[in-house]
């Protein structure tokens, strides 16, 4: 191993280390327009630090990583070491640049511009230092690590956009016994470019207006939402009144029900009272008729008595046949005159009886 291949190799472990290691660094905001035309407020932080160790003593340290803004328990609003990350490593001694991960950069939200963008700050970084002379920048071999992630029918059209970004950034890609190489022919060569229609660098007037901007949204999102409050609550009112009259008109319905069944119930004891003093009236009525039949059958008993003493055997022999046949007129026009009052009565009094009783009976079916 040379000389240069070694000082190369632990270029990247001292750079590995300073990533691994913690670091402080300064927030700078951007502006991410996502795929569905909304933009969306990111933070990158910028961290240069040197290292202290004996080894590649006094080299420069940076690295740019890229979180959005919002909830801190998403992973897309925390800063990750292997992921939204790039770094390098100068070492002004020895005029070498390694950048990292050396796995590959690996981004979240792939298709945002965000690749680009965390290049372009780390160039600008670089080229804020002072590098004297040529300096030699580590090559790549593709495919490296975060290519495997990639799925394979996907591979081509990623390897195109990393082509083309690279290119656009300085670096050059050139196949090398089948195999692609990336590097950089001088360190001056890189330039700090990314897609500004995907990423805007926010300046601090710039990300004043986006504030009040984002405050007057604010402000008509909360009028927005009082006055949907306020329909709720109208509608939630409305509908307390009409449940209120609905339970009204329940009740006055239950009211009524119950007056209704207290009159049905009312004139069902009137009829029944009805039909129990007509049942009354009838069974006095019948011992009425009873107690004229019986009168009846006594007078009977009493013409006959009569009649057997008006007999004719009872008369002498000596009476003349003029005698006889007036005895039998008179005993005749006694037996009319005394039945005649006494068949009437008993005649009337069944008839009012058969009357009642089928009255009773039509009144009882009704009911």
């Amino acid at each position: 191993m040379t000389t240069e291949t070694r000082s190369r190799t632990t270029l990247i472990s001292v750079g590995k280390q300073l990533h691994a290691s913690p670091q402080t660094g300064q927030d700078r905001a951007c502006l991410v327009r996502q795929s569905d035309g909304t933009e969306r407020l990111a933070l990158i932080q910028l961290v240069t630090s040197k290292q202290q160790g004996s080894l590649h003593r006094g080299a420069e340290f940076f690295r740019v990583s890229f979180r959005f803004v919002g909830d801190d328990s998403d992973p897309d609003c925390q800063y990750h070491l292997d992921q939204n990350t790039v770094w390098c490593v100068i070492d002004h001694k020895d005029c070498q640049i390694v950048f990292g991960p050396t796995e590959g950069i690996e981004i979240r939200q792939p298709g945002l511009g965000i690749g680009s963008y965390l290049m372009a700050q780390l160039i600008r970084l670089i080229q804020q230092s002072e590098m004297r002379g040529n300096y030699q920048v580590q090559a790549v071999h593709l495919p490296i690590g975060a290519q495997s992630k990639v799925k394979p029918e996907d591979a081509r059209a990623n390897d195109a956009r990393i082509e083309t970004f690279l290119t656009r950034v300085g670096f050059y890609v050139s196949p090398a016994a089948g195999q692609k190489v990336i590097g950089v022919r001088r360190a001056q060569d890189l330039r700090p470019w990314w897609n500004q229609q995907k990423v805007s660098f926010l300046s601090f007037p710039s990300f004043v207006e986006l504030a009040a901007r984002w405050q007057r949204e604010k402000n008509q999102s909360e009028k927005a939402v009082e006055a949907a409050q306020r329909i709720v609550e109208g509608a939630h009112l409305h509908a307390s009144e009409l449940q209120n009259a609905h339970a009204e008109e329940v009740a006055s319905l239950e009211s009524k029900i119950e007056q209704l069944e207290g009159t049905v119930s009312s004139q069902e004891e009137q009829h029944a009272a009805f039909i129990r003093e007509l049942l009354e009236k009838q069974a006095e009525e019948t011992q009425g008729l009873r107690r004229q039949i019986e009168e009846i059958q006594k007078m009977h008993s009493q013409i006959e008595d009569r009649v057997t003493t008006l007999n004719p055997a009872r008369h002498s022999v000596g009476d003349s046949l003029e005698a006889r046949a007036e005895s039998d007129t008179q005993l005749q026009r006694s037996l009319t005159i005394s039945l005649a009052p006494a068949l009437m009565k008993l005649l009337w009094a069944a008839l009012a009886l058969s009357a009642f009783a089928l009255g009773a009976g039509a009144l009882t079916n009704h009911l």
